[in-house]
């Protein structure tokens, strides 16, 4: 319902509370994943980097968390970390 009437903040803050009572680590790093693709729209995208980087900690293959985060930094104008990300999708 939250998604379907464009309430971002409420989902955000929904699946943050969701993520901080998660035990099971799978369903984790999809609350993860969500949160960075939420933040992704963000004005400062230093949330969702930091969402997508704990995606990656867990799964450092999570393609769609690499992609995500290369446009991220890009954004962001951090050139050494789109190095690094770019290197860790192709590698």
């Amino acid at each position: 319902v939250l998604h379907q009437i464009g309430d971002h903040g409420s989902l955000k803050q929904f699946y943050k509370r969701e993520l901080d009572s998660a035990e099971d680590p799978s369903r984790r790093v999809f609350l993860l994943s969500v949160l960075g693709q939420l933040h992704g729209s963000d004005r400062d995208p230093a949330n969702a980097i930091n969402y997508l980087v704990a995606v990656l900690k867990e799964i450092p293959e999570h393609m769609s968390s690499l992609q995500q985060l290369a446009r991220l930094v890009a954004r962001a104008g951090r050139d050494r970390d789109v190095l690094r990300v770019t290197e860790q999708e192709t590698g």
